[in-house]
């Protein structure tokens, strides 16, 4: 039975990087919407000012 908790261990490591991998997918989403809502204002504000 070594080789079933082989497998055991296994699937809860591949299980636990999934997990890993959703939360850094959706901080990433954070942030790009924050970087994207940031270049936006910039933008904005560039199209007010004189130059």
């Amino acid at each position: 039975t070594a080789g079933i908790t082989q497998i055991n261990d296994s699937v809860a490591q591949i299980d636990q990087t999934t997990k890993d991998n959703v939360e850094i997918a959706n901080e990433s989403a954070i942030i790009s919407s924050t970087v994207s809502d940031i270049a936006n204002n910039i933008l904005e504000d560039v199209k007010k000012k004189r130059f």
